[in-house]
């Protein structure tokens, strides 16, 4: 009896190892199937490759605002480049009363462009001042260089000699300085999501600078 006993354990332990192992793989099999499977993306749903790009653009996104102090900087600024480019035209030696009363404007309308820069850096929430890290240290690089020849203007503007060709210099910085500005401001714009129809080309009503020769 006992050697029977024994021999159908053994036949027993055989069939387990002889059957176990398939039987033990397509189990695992399956779960692997089922850890695989993934349930179906919504149609309005982002994909997952392009979450990541999809939460930033939500992120940077600028507020109504934002939008509208936007539109002030840009204004702003390609009044403030009008003016002198104006003044690069006007090509005669002005005394010195002369070239105060049409340059004078200029440094006001650029501390203004100073003055709506920072305070459109200012609204920045932390998301988008850390997603727009570059642009904003472009911005404000700008913005020193800006002020710095504005500075540099005004003092030689108050001058008793006038050298009208360290100011014809000055004026050429500036025009490049704020050239440089309206671009990045231009990628700021892309970057929050500001369309283009909402950037105001038309500068605001400053005095007319007339320039006589």
């Amino acid at each position: 009896m006992k050697v029977c006993g024994v021999k159908r354990s053994l036949w027993t332990l055989l069939a387990i190892l002889t059957l176990g192992p398939p039987a033990l793989l397509g189990q695992h099999r399956r779960g692997q199937a089922a850890e695989a499977a993934q349930p179906p993306l919504s149609k309005d749903a982002p994909h997952p490759a392009d979450y990541d790009g999809f939460t930033r653009k939500v992120a940077l996104q600028a507020t109504s605002d934002q939008v509208a102090q936007f539109q002030r900087l840009r204004a702003s600024t390609h009044s403030a480049r009008k003016s002198a480019q104006e003044l690069l035209r006007y090509e005669s030696g002005p005394s010195r009363s002369d070239l105060f009363h049409h340059a004078n404007p200029l440094t006001s309308a650029i501390d203004e462009v100073l003055d709506d820069n920072e305070k459109l850096l200012l609204s920045f929430s932390a998301e988008q001042q850390a997603g727009l890290k570059k642009l904003t240290k472009k911005l404000r690089k700008s913005d020193s260089v800006l002020a710095n020849h504005n500075k540099i203007l005004s003092q030689t503007l108050d001058r008793d000699q006038i050298d009208t060709e360290q100011i014809a210099g000055l004026l050429q910085r500036l025009d490049r300085s704020l050239g440089d500005f309206q671009m990045q401001q231009a990628a700021l714009a892309a970057e929050m999501g500001i369309p283009a129809h909402a950037i105001v080309e038309q500068p605001k009503q400053q005095p007319d600078v007339v320039l006589k020769r």
